[in-house]
């Protein structure tokens, strides 16, 4: 019994820095060919970064407009990720909250931010297009209810996803 306690609580300690893992705040960047350095900036701001792969298409920055906000990412960070965000991805206009479009989203996306989403889901979910003085405003917002009800205003009517 005393060999097996040992054991016992080591995997119990792994199990629960795992689980605490997986809720750490993190950035994803779909992938362009700048996106080292964005990823570089943000991991000097302590968080971190997931650089996609590239895929089977060319990159087009008009294609990848969009932003999902997670709603638990943390507001006193968002404010220098989405400035780093627009310097490496210019064309950045649509943003949703990590709740809005998806019926049962995994865990995960509610502690993340994604720069470089899909254009045509944004316009499909009927997102407005931001503009500088909507991104600058991000610095005023103080918590996370003021963030959300800040996107959701520019919330559009919904178009079909199909």
């Amino acid at each position: 019994m005393k060999i097996w306690l040992p054991v016992l609580f080591f995997l119990t300690a792994a199990c629960l820095g795992s689980i605490r893992d997986k809720h750490k705040p993190r950035v994803v960047l779909s992938w362009h060919e700048k996106v080292n350095r964005a990823g570089v900036m943000i991991r000097d701001l302590g968080l971190d970064v997931l650089a996609e792969p590239p895929g089977s298409l060319p990159y087009s920055s008009n294609a990848s407009a969009a932003v999902w906000l997670g709603v638990n990412f943390p507001v006193d960070q968002l404010a220098d990720v989405m400035d780093i965000g627009r310097t490496y991805y210019p064309d950045l206009r649509y943003v949703a909250l990590s709740d809005y479009g998806l019926d049962s989203p995994p865990a995960q996306v509610h502690d993340e931010v994604y720069i470089g989403g899909s254009t045509e889901t944004a316009l499909k979910l009927g997102l407005k297009a931001w503009t500088d003085q909507d991104f600058r405003k991000l610095r005023t917002l103080k918590t996370k209810e003021e963030v959300a009800a800040f996107v959701r205003s520019k919330y559009g009517p919904r178009r079909s996803m199909k």
